[in-house]
This record gives C-alpha cells, structure tokens and sequence, in this order.
C-alpha cells in the first residue's frame, strides 16, 4: 500500500483532534502527522510564534487549524480553551504530549521541581482528559492518548521525580478507560524510549554510544515513531485496544 492508501484507511479524514504540546518535538511530528490524514486540529502550546509558523505551514491541507498559546498549569485558561472548542463543535481525538522532565537526584530536588513536573506531566493531563471527555461523551465517543514515557514503566536513576509524574499517567490511563468505555471512548498511552529531540543532541559521544547499547534494535527512535503510533491508536485500525500503556522504545532495557 502506498502512503496516501495507507492514511486514507484509517478513516481519519474530517475528524477533530487536539494536541498538546504541539509547537516543537514529538508534538509538531504529531500535527503534521495527523495533518497527513486529513484531520482538524486544535493546537496547544506555550510558543505562540511557533505556532502560527506551524499553522501557516499546514495551509496547504484541506483541514482547519485552531492555534491557543496557553500554558497548561493554568486551569482557568485550560478550560476556556475547551469552551472554545466546545462552541466550534467537539472533539474526536485527544493527545495530552505536553510534558517536562527535570533530571536531579532525589537528594537535591526542590519541592517547586516536584510540583512543577507533577503539575504539567500529571495534573493538566487529568484536567485536559477530563475536559475533553465530556466534549466526546456528547459527540458520542472518542479516543484519548496520552504520552507518558518507558522512565514511568521503569524508572532510571536520576529520574525519581518525572518516572512518578509519569507512572501516575499510566494508573490514569488504565483507570479511565474503564470509566469511558461506555460512552465509546478508548483510553491508551504511548511510553516512549529515547528519541531523537534535542535531549539526544546534548548526549556526549559516549553517552550516546550507552545508549545506542541499550536499544535492542540498535537505533534511536525519531519523533515520527511516535506520531504514527497515535495515528494507529485514534484510528479504527485499533478499535479494540484501550486501557493499554504501549512502549515504542526499539527493546531498550534500563
């Protein structure tokens, strides 16, 4: 099958998706990704410079882009942004990505460290399902996925702060998709394994070949592994998936 046949079986054309985090890394391969399949989207980010650029790019598909700069710790702004939504018709697919990660030794971590990993990694995500579940309980179903990480699974040394706020992400993930299941609305998570963002590009020469070693596979993962893997979860391709936590880690082992 060729690409275009591909997107096109996926019958995602004319759906409406919201995506966090959407300006730069895993977020932006996801809106182009989603942009591919012909779906609406409603863009979220900090950066608003970053994504107007996006929007404009993207105004050569047949689809209509929503762009609100906001910050997602902000529950007010959060939920005026849903109302937006709301008014312009619903939702079909939510992807929570926005996210931070703070690498300190539990020794020396600030409570301000803690609540401000727990406060976008965890909190906004809850608050952002929980928005835009009522919008796909009216529309009739829906499918959330959020971005939680292998560090949640498995932790690493160094990570003790961001592997809580993401395993946290996980008992929600399980959690609601028994509680949406029947208002038709699957609930998944991606947990990736190290991919190549900036993060990587700041590994020194030996730690990028510790890294390479622990990837069964032998390669880094890129930002598009991620985008198709969501492509494949808001899809009907996996209409009998939910509740579940998939690594698209390439094997790695900690």
């Amino acid at each position: 099958m060729s690409n275009s046949e591909i997107l096109s079986s996926l019958k995602l054309a004319g759906k409406t998706a919201v995506i966090t985090g959407a300006s730069r890394g895993l977020g932006e391969a996801m809106v182009r990704a989603f942009a591919c399949a012909g779906v609406n989207l409603y863009l979220i980010a900090r950066n608003d410079e970053k994504l107007q650029y996006i929007k404009q790019e993207l105004s050569n598909y047949d689809i209509t882009v929503h762009c609100f700069a906001i910050d997602l710790t902000d529950e007010r702004a959060t939920k005026e942004v849903f109302t937006k939504i709301a008014a312009y018709g619903g939702i079909d697919i939510l992807i929570n990505n926005a996210g931070k990660m703070t690498a300190k030794p539990l020794a020396f971590i600030k409570k301000e460290d803690i609540l401000a990993q727990f406060e976008i990694n965890t909190f906004a995500v809850i608050r952002c399902c929980q928005f835009a579940s009522r919008l796909m309980i009216r529309n009739g179903g829906g499918s959330i996925i959020n971005i939680s990480s292998m560090l949640g699974e498995y932790g690493q040394q160094g990570q003790s702060v961001y592997s809580a706020s993401k395993a946290a992400v996980g008992g929600l993930t399980r959690s609601l998709a028994q509680e949406l299941a029947s208002h038709h609305i699957r609930v998944n998570a991606i947990a990736p394994g190290i991919i190549n963002t900036q993060l990587i590009s700041e590994l020194s020469d030996t730690e990028k070949n510790n890294t390479l070693n622990s990837i069964a596979l032998q390669h880094i993962g890129e930002a598009e592994d991620i985008a198709n893997s969501c492509l494949f979860l808001a899809s009907q391709w996996s209409s009998y998936i939910t509740g579940q936590i998939i690594g698209v880690d390439g094997g790695i082992h900690f």
